[in-house]
């Protein structure tokens, strides 16, 4: 389960029949990691009133809540799965790769982008490189952010810097697709 980001909760006053009520309301997604029936169990909520002469504390709780999680037809044997509309993956690369020497180091960033998810549910970028090549990558950048009349549109980024090593056979760095 993740929370929303901040702004995602509500201050809530309202006056229903000449009785003024207040609270809080906040908001949490949940995202199912498996197939099957999943039982989210009740939750358990403190309240407390105050009128400005009685006061009291009570315990309310919600019911246990069922859902059935499937996978779309031909899903089922994927080892990675993302539901969404748009899915993106771009590269860049900081300079040129013609002409690099061993020792030369390049910076290489890949940035894949997908509508309707929270950047959490992207799947984490692998820095392998080829032979002749030495990794070193940077912490993945994930963010998230609001599209048009609320939509969500989220991206993951991850940089990796590669550094060619020195070898005999290889006089410079070949291209990483």
């Amino acid at each position: 389960m993740r929370s929303w980001p901040e702004g995602s909760s509500a201050n809530l006053n309202e006056r229903i029949e000449g009785v003024s009520y207040a609270g809080i309301r906040r908001r949490y997604e949940l995202v199912a990691t498996r197939t099957g029936t999943l039982t989210l169990p009740p939750i358990a909520l403190r309240c407390q009133w105050n009128n400005g002469t009685r006061s009291a504390t009570h315990t309310l709780s919600t019911p246990p809540l069922s859902v059935n999680v499937t996978l779309p037809p031909g899903m089922e044997g994927l080892d990675y799965f993302i539901a969404t509309p748009r899915f993106e993956l771009s590269q860049t690369l900081d300079r040129p790769l013609t002409g690099l020497k061993a020792g030369d180091a390049f910076t290489r960033t890949l940035t894949l982008r997908a509508s309707g998810l929270p950047a959490m549910q992207l799947p984490a970028l692998q820095a392998t490189a080829p032979a002749g090549l030495a990794v070193y990558p940077d912490e993945p950048l994930l963010e998230t952010t609001r599209g048009e009349r609320g939509a969500a549109d989220q991206s993951c980024a991850a940089s990796a810097s590669l550094t060619c090593c020195r070898h005999p056979a290889i006089t410079n760095c070949p291209v990483w697709p």
